[in-house]
């Protein structure tokens, strides 16, 4: 049996998914609408544009290898673990599979649909993986 292989322009691309979930309240409203608005001296009925730096450390979160992400925060390997990254809790896999790829790569592998997705992400958020990420240096 062989596998049926996606070209990369149809897979889903998680971290251009991410970068503009936080924004999908501001495309939502017409682009006519802020700026009728701002002309008739009305109040913008736009969102707010998502903060700057939360976009990059989203961004950098996916970017970063499995394993800088598990050692950027101490709850960081639980966190994958409960959300179906389960064989890094076998050590010798960990050690394996964990360097050589980011966690966007893991997450298209495992195949995580949107919602389980995002679960993971802000779960890691929540817990200041993403922060944490921020303050090492780049690899």
């Amino acid at each position: 049996m062989s596998a049926t292989r996606i070209p990369y322009e149809a897979a889903a691309d998680p971290i251009r998914e991410a970068s503009t979930a936080a924004g999908t309240a501001a495309t939502s409203a017409p682009e006519s609408a802020p700026a009728a608005a701002a002309t008739q001296g009305g109040p913008s009925t736009a969102a707010a544009a998502p903060a700057p730096g939360a976009a990059s450390a989203l961004e950098r979160l996916l970017g970063a290898r499995v394993s800088d992400v598990i050692a950027a925060h101490p709850r960081a390997l639980g966190l994958l673990i409960e959300h179906g990254f389960s064989l890094l809790a076998q050590p010798p896999l960990r050690r394996a599979l964990a360097p050589t790829v980011t966690l966007a790569q893991a997450i298209r592998i495992r195949g995580l649909g949107p919602v389980s997705r995002t679960g993971l992400l802000e779960a890691l958020a929540a817990a200041g993986v993403a922060d944490a990420l921020m303050e090492t240096p780049c690899r």
